[in-house]
């Protein structure tokens, strides 16, 4: 009796979670970026000014000004090709594309916030385009590209 009371028992291994149960995190994510970027597009002036010196040119903040909204240009239609591979269903179900980009676009929309809210330069903005932006697209059309042209899932 005693030995049967101590008995070790096993645990069961818990299979991980399927890639529909990261949908709903997946697309809230992809939403809250995107509209943290518009929202950069409409207070821009704070962050051009944060890169600019304290005396400064019109054509300075011409010019900072054009790079952020290209910058800016560059994240929304990366947006668009993740939301069309998204909608698509060509990667709704894949796992590692799910969590490939809700970890960019968690952390995405997190820097976008801090570059809104604390009025960064707009050189930084580059680095949020580059890991948080381009390289999720880029996966994006990875998957787009062995889904629709390899017909491979």
């Amino acid at each position: 009796f005693f030995l049967l009371c101590f008995r070790r028992r096993r645990r069961r291994s818990r299979p991980m979670p399927n890639a529909a149960s990261l949908l709903p995190v997946r697309f809230m994510l992809l939403v809250t970026h995107l509209v943290l970027t518009i929202n950069a597009f409409f207070s821009r002036r704070q962050n051009v000014e944060a890169c600019l010196p304290e005396i400064y040119s019109d054509s300075e903040y011409d010019r900072k000004d054009k790079q952020l909204v290209i910058a800016l240009s560059f994240i929304l239609f990366f947006f668009a090709v993740e939301f069309i591979g998204f909608l698509s269903g060509a990667s709704m179900f894949n796992g590692r594309a799910a969590i490939f980009s809700i970890l960019a676009h968690g952390s995405g929309a997190i820097a976008m916030a801090f570059f809104l809210l604390d009025s960064m330069g707009c050189d930084t903005i580059w680095y949020l385009f580059a890991f948080n932006s381009f390289a999720p697209a880029l996966f994006e059309g990875i998957v787009l590209f062995a889904v629709y042209v390899r017909k491979a899932v």
